[in-house]
């Protein structure tokens, strides 16, 4: 029985136990978060656009990671009497992605999945519902991949050696990008009949690949295969190949009546395994448990926004220094200054990266605070260096401060949008009032930019109402490109060094906000001023 605390100031020690058991769970917890958070999806560096095929990427290197762990703290302070288990990062990670980094709308998505009416039981303390959901799987396994059945039935392989990475992580380590979000909707309606039901249709389709595999020389035994180090790390690779048609096939599947009676019964036997595990947890040290974590969650919020500052401020300083050493190496006539705008996940650094680099870089935290890198083009048969500034998509304090003061010294400037976010689109319209209040550059080159054309068939913005809109908007140039495959990239840098070229010749020598002349082109120039002042003075 609970003991009230006493009201005379004197030592409870039965609850300083207590709340000293709520610090150390709390603390364990938020501690375990942070690692989880790190290790979201693998390593990379950079940002990303579309769907990957590198057997390596993972859903959610594409978020803020910072955003991951902040999600799961504050679904800590919700759900105080769930334990926290691993798999909720990359879930997290998956509706971050899928809603561009609002953690609101995150959080309230994971808390509608870890309900018990829909897949919480695959997280909470014991797996009941995991436990209960492959049980159910295997006579569904027999009949609709009943060779891959008899082989991991032969070696006796468990579930639990291969569902783990799809079930915890709801497939974010299994499905393409695109499939996984999309996943999401299923998952929220229809609960553990979807999750069956994508099993089996990811199964079915890899079966052959498996079957292939095996029969090569030297092959890895079956519990290898399709353990996670195995044929399941490729998961996503195999499936590119099917698109849509791979939903539309589970959705079939999740509406049968054979899957709806796996789910049910998968629900009733995770309740009743509920039922049976001891309770010991009372409501005064759940009470505990929740203060404690809305204190954990205060501290490392305040210490997460320190350290991105720290970040910020450092990669400001970085680009500007690796900018003040490009600007003395190379035979150029003239440099001019580039910065590629919009919002957070459009594929800007992509899009970069394809113009200098020459191929897709792949995966990734979004920018912080700016990025830089250049390249030497020839523009109407003069070399020029082109110095590229990768600014944040960020709509914080101080990434906007950072993206205002770059503008001030800036010759062109592409304004990217993702053809397949409709959100992204409609942001163009403040982006070009912010140039507007901010660069105050009359002579500024502005192209509207649809990036991601490699994903077409996914467009939520048409080609006929972004040309409008670039011509509603001062007439300004507008291309589709895919920094992906490198459609029209080149041509995208090209038009805009040519341009720049064009108004700094019209301007006849009047200096020019982001182009630098070369020493050598302004001795000439200043060479031509004092001919033309003797010519003057003899007359």
């Amino acid at each position: 029985m609970e003991t009230a605390a006493p009201r005379d100031g004197s030592i409870d020690f039965a609850t300083q136990d207590k709340a000293q058991r709520a610090r150390n769970y709390v603390q364990a917890a938020f501690q375990q978060i942070s690692l989880d958070a790190q290790r979201t999806g693998g390593s990379s560096t950079r940002c990303s656009e579309s769907s990957s095929s590198s057997s390596s990427a993972r859903l959610s290197t594409f978020v803020d990671k910072g955003k991951v762990a902040a999600v799961l703290e504050a679904w800590t302070v919700l759900n105080p009497s769930v334990v926290y288990t691993q798999g909720l990062n990359e879930v997290t990670a998956m509706l971050l992605f899928r809603h561009r980094g609002d953690t609101s709308l995150a959080i309230d998505e994971l808390q509608r999945l870890v309900e018990k009416g829909c897949l919480g039981g695959l997280w909470s303390a014991g797996m009941p519902l995991f436990e209960a959901g492959r049980k159910q799987l295997r006579p569904l396994l027999e009949a609709k991949v009943p060779r891959l059945f008899a082989r991991i039935m032969d070696v006796g392989l468990d579930e639990s050696a291969y569902l783990p990475q799809g079930w915890h992580s709801l497939f974010a380590k299994w499905l393409p990008q695109e499939l996984a979000v999309a996943a999401v909707d299923d998952l929220l309606e229809h609960g553990m009949s979807a999750l069956l039901a994508i099993t089996l249709t990811v199964l079915a389709e890899v079966e052959d690949d498996i079957e292939q595999a095996l029969a090569q020389p030297g092959a890895e035994e079956i519990e290898v295969l399709v353990g996670p180090e195995g044929c399941f790390t490729r998961l996503r690779e195999l499936l590119e190949r099917c698109g849509p048609a791979l939903q539309g096939r589970w959705q079939t599947l999740q509406c049968s009546q054979e899957l709806q009676e796996a789910a049910a019964a998968s629900y009733k036997h995770a309740s009743m395994a509920e039922q049976l595990q001891p309770r010991d947890v009372s409501g005064s040290f759940v009470q505990l448990v929740q203060q404690e974590a809305v204190l954990c969650l205060a501290a490392s919020g305040s210490q997460r926004a320190d350290e991105r500052l720290e970040t910020i401020v450092q990669c400001v300083n970085d680009a500007q220094q690796k900018a003040t050493r490009d600007e003395l190496q190379g035979d150029h006539s003239c440099l001019f200054k580039f910065a590629v705008m919009g919002d957070t996940q459009v594929g800007k650094s992509c899009l970069v990266h394809r113009s200098v680099i020459g191929s897709f870089e792949n995966g990734g935290q979004p920018t912080l605070g700016v990025d830089f890198a250049s390249k030497s083009v020839r523009v109407r048969g003069k070399q020029v260096k082109l110095q590229i500034w990768d600014l944040s998509g960020g709509t914080s304090f101080v990434t906007t401060a950072v993206t205002r003061s770059y503008l001030h010294d800036i010759a062109a400037i592409f304004l990217v949008y993702d053809i397949c976010c409709r959100e992204s689109f409609d942001s163009i319209g403040d982006w070009l009032q912010e140039i507007q209040k901010t660069a105050q550059n009359p002579d500024i080159v502005v192209i509207l930019v649809g990036n991601k054309l490699d994903s077409a068939q996914h467009r939520k913005v048409e080609e006929a109402e972004a040309r409008a809109f670039a011509a509603e908007h001062g007439d300004m140039p507008f291309a589709e490109c895919s920094a992906r495959r490198g459609d029209n990239v080149d041509v995208l840098f090209a038009k805009a060094a040519e341009l720049v070229q064009r108004k700094m010749e019209s301007a006849d020598g009047k200096p020019l906000q982001g182009v630098r002349l070369s020493e050598a082109l302004l001795r000439s120039r200043r060479g031509r001023l004092e001919d033309c002042r003797r010519a003057c003075a003899v007359l």
